[in-house]
């Protein structure tokens, strides 16, 4: 007797067979519920297959959406309390960043919006500032998961490696493999 009281007369050979393998007639009920699950294993494939090229053209998308996008850290806060004065100081010092790095970028049509809060303290903006491109957050867990990666291995007695953009996107490489 099987499990739930079902028996599989039509079925030839012993379970516990060197083999261990069993025939039976596609009509016995194991061999119908094999084909179910073979049928919904096939299901489960093509929807994930379905949902990776959707979140791949999801993520191309949004990519493209921010290609034309900087992220500058540091810029010194206005201390006007007006909304618009504080939006033309931003805007004011994006541009003379910009302007100062390229002039084949036009300025006069630049959109800045402040990241983050108000911060009504003087924080000391010695350092300079930096300039990022606007990562999707797939982007950014990957640099993350790089950066683990390159700690990983230089803890382990691997030298001279970092991380660098070649054609797009980064990867660990040999510092004494990197071409000027």
């Amino acid at each position: 007797m099987s499990p739930k009281g079902k028996t599989f007369s039509k079925c030839h050979g012993q379970p516990n067979d060197k083999k261990k393998s069993v025939s039976c007639d596609s009509s016995t009920p194991i061999m119908k519920k094999l084909d179910e699950l073979d049928k919904e294993v096939q299901q489960l494939r093509l929807r994930q297959n379905m949902l990776a090229t959707e979140s791949a053209i999801q993520e191309l998308a949004e990519r493209g959406k921010r290609a034309n996008n900087l992220i500058i850290y540091d810029i010194p806060e206005s201390s006007s309390d007006q909304p618009l004065q504080r939006q033309e100081h931003d805007t004011k010092e994006c541009k003379m960043i910009i302007a100062s790095l390229t002039k084949k970028v036009n300025c006069d049509d630049i959109k800045v919006i402040r990241l983050g809060r108000q911060n009504s303290k003087n924080r000391n903006l010695s350092h300079p500032v930096k300039i990022q491109p606007d990562q999707t957050v797939m982007q950014r867990e990957y640099l993350k998961y790089l950066r683990d990666e390159l700690e990983r291995r230089t803890s382990n007695g691997e030298t001279d490696l970092t991380i660098k953009y070649i054609h797009d996107p980064p990867k660990i490489v040999n510092r004494t493999d990197i071409k000027n």
